[in-house]
C-alpha cells in the first residue's frame, strides 16, 4: 500500500488486476449525475459475445460526466440516462476482461439508443492494458496520445480511456502526452498475461494571465492583486505600472484587485490548457465598502422597487463590489445580509418585505460568486431603526440592507 502511494505521489499510476472483472480506484471520490433530467436521453448498453448476453458485467461510462461502475443485469443489459454528446464505455466481465466502445446520444429526446458493446475471451499469451488519463483534479484528459515502446498507440476519447490490445508482455517503457500537460512517463512498466488497468496522472502547464488594473479615467494603478480558485495563490502588489503576468494552473479562477482607496475590483477568467494567455482588466472605483470588525459597511444604499422586493439596476454595482469584498475577504466566514423598512405600513407587511428583500440581495451576491454557506438572509422589518420619527430623511435611512459579519 505505501509503494502504491509513493506511485501515485510521482505520478507513475497504479496497475490494477482485473481478471473477475474487478476494477481498482485511484482514490474514493463522489460521481455527479450523468445528466439532468431536463436533458436525459435513454441509452441501453448491452454487453454480448459470441455465445450471447456477458453474465457479470460491470459498465463504467466517462463523458461530460461519469458514471460510478454499474453492473449489468442478468441480460447482460441495462438503461442509462445521459447527455447528448460522446461517451467512451469500458465494460468488464469474468472471463472477457476489457471491452471499451465509443458513442453518440443524439439531442432528439426520442426513443432509445441501443449501443451493444462485444465482447470476447482474452487472448492467451498476450497483454492488454486499459489506460485511464486523469488530471490532479481526477478529471478525465481526452485526445492524450499514449505511447508503448516508443510507439504510438491512439489516443484517448472523451472519457480519458484507451484500451491498447495485443502487447507483448515484459518491461516496456510507456508515456501519456497531451497539449497543455507535462508528459507521463515510465520507464518500467510491468505487463503481465491477461488484462489490467494504468492510471496516468498529469500535471498541468503552468499559463499565463496578464492583469491590468486601471481607474475609470484609465490611469495605471499600483494595486493588490489576488487570485481565488482552485489553489492557493499569494496575493502580489503590481507596481506603478499597474500591470503584472501571473503564471498559474489552468481552472476557473475569479481575480480580484484592491488598492484601499478604491473599491475591490473582481473578473472571472477561465484559464484553458492552450495557451491562449487571457488578458484580465481591473477598472477599480472609489471604494463604496470598508470592512470593520462586525460589518461590511457600504456607502451606497442597495436600490430596490417600489413596495417591491426586485432590484433596481442601480443596485448592481454596489453587489458587485459587496460580492468582491466578500470573496477578497475568506477570512469572513458567515454573515448575516439583512433587510429593514421604515415604518410605512403593517409590521407583518414589511416583515414579509425585508425577508423578500434579504433573500433577493443574498441570490444576486450567490450569483455574483460567493459561496452560499457563507450568507444567511433575514429581515426585520422597521424593527431596528436607524433613525427616528416620520420624515422621509428618517424612513430613507432606514430602508436599508446591511452585512454583518458573525464568523470570522
Amino acid at each position: 500500500a505505501a509503494d502504491e502511494r509513493d506511485a501515485r505521489e510521482r505520478g507513475e499510476g497504479e496497475r490494477c488486476d482485473l481478471h473477475g472483472g474487478l476494477w481498482c480506484r485511484r482514490r474514493a471520490r463522489s460521481v455527479p449525475p450523468a445528466t439532468s433530467r431536463e436533458s436525459a436521453q435513454n441509452a441501453r448498453i448491452s454487453a454480448r459475445s459470441a455465445a450471447g448476453p456477458v453474465n457479470g458485467a460491470v459498465v463504467r461510462i466517462s463523458g461530460e460526466t461519469s458514471v460510478p461502475a454499474t453492473p449489468l443485469d442478468a441480460s447482460g443489459q441495462r438503461l442509462f440516462q445521459l447527455s447528448p454528446g460522446d461517451w467512451q464505455v469500458v465494460v468488464t466481465a469474468p472471463g472477457f476482461g476489457i471491452a471499451q466502445k465509443t458513442i453518440s446520444i443524439p439531442n432528439n429526446g426520442k426513443g432509445v439508443t441501443s449501443v451493444v458493446v462485444d465482447m470476447a475471451p482474452p487472448k492467451p499469451d498476450v497483454a492488454d492494458l486499459l489506460v485511464r488519463v486523469r488530471d490532479r483534479d481526477g478529471e478525465p484528459v481526452s485526445n492524450a496520445e499514449v505511447l508503448i515502446g516508443g510507439e504510438s498507440r491512439g489516443r484517448t476519447g472523451t472519457g480519458g480511456s484507451l484500451l491498447v490490445e495485443g502487447l507483448e508482455p515484459g518491461t516496456v517503457a510507456a508515456v501519456v502526452e497531451a497539449n497543455g500537460f507535462k508528459p507521463w512517463k515510465s520507464d518500467h512498466l510491468e505487463l503481465d498475461i491477461g488484462q489490467e488497468e494504468r492510471i496516468a496522472v498529469l500535471d498541468w502547464v503552468p499559463q499565463s494571465v496578464r492583469v491590468d488594473v486601471v481607474d475609470e479615467k484609465g490611469q495605471q494603478l499600483d494595486a493588490e492583486v489576488r487570485f481565488e480558485g482552485p489553489e492557493t495563490v499569494a496575493p502580489k502588489r503590481i507596481g506603478t505600472d499597474g500591470t503584472e503576468t501571473f503564471t498559474i494552473r489552468p481552472g476557473v479562477w475569479q481575480v480580484l484587485a484592491s488598492t484601499g482607496e478604491h473599491g475591490m475590483g473582481r473578473k472571472e477568467v477561465v484559464v484553458t490548457t492552450d495557451g491562449s494567455a487571457p488578458v484580465v482588466k481591473l477598472v477599480l472605483t472609489p471604494a463604496k465598502t470598508e470592512v470593520t470588525e462586525e460589518q461590511v459597511v457600504i456607502r451606497d444604499q442597495v436600490q430596490f422597487e417600489f413596495n417591491e422586493a426586485t432590484l433596481l439596476p442601480g443596485a448592481a454595482a454596489i453587489l458587485d463590489e459587496v460580492a468582491a469584498t466578500l470573496i477578497g475577504h475568506p477570512e469572513i466566514l458567515r454573515v448575516e445580509v439583512q433587510g429593514h423598512t421604515d415604518n410605512v405600513g403593517t409590521v407583518e407587511v414589511n416583515l414579509v418585505l425585508s425577508q423578500a428583500r434579504a433573500e433577493e440581495v443574498f441570490k444576486a451576491l450567490v450569483a455574483r460568486g460567493v459561496a452560499p454557506e457563507r450568507l444567511f438572509a433575514q429581515g426585520y422589518g422597521a424593527t431596528r431603526p436607524l433613525a427616528f420619527g416620520d420624515s422621509e430623511a428618517a424612513r430613507a435611512k432606514n430602508r436599508r440592507v446591511q452585512f454583518e459579519i458573525v464568523e470570522q
